[in-house]
């Protein structure tokens, strides 16, 4: 995996990534787009589906990230057993 700059290109909406704040903390956020247009909003409850990173809960803050990285699969065992679980409740 390799860090994308934001100025290049940002990840789909609502798709749980890391993201980079030079100074400040990596955290989980997704893009969140609105009437207004995009911004990002940290994940404060996320998951795996079997298939892909879910963000189940988000709140939008001012942050103004530089990179981004995509997450990685979790363990194989937790994927079978996310892929078993009803949508959401992985």
């Amino acid at each position: 995996m390799n860090w994308i700059k934001t100025s290049e290109r940002l990840p789909d909406e609502d798709v749980p990534v890391w993201i980079h704040e030079p100074g400040g903390p990596m955290l989980i956020a997704c893009v969140t787009i609105d009437g207004d247009g995009w911004y990002w909003s940290r994940c404060y409850d996320w998951y795996h589906d079997g298939k892909a990173w879910k963000c189940h809960d988000s709140e939008g803050d001012d942050y103004q990230p530089t990179h981004w990285q995509t997450l990685p699969d979790p363990p194989s065992e937790e994927l079978a057993r996310a892929a078993e679980q009803p949508e959401g409740k992985g």
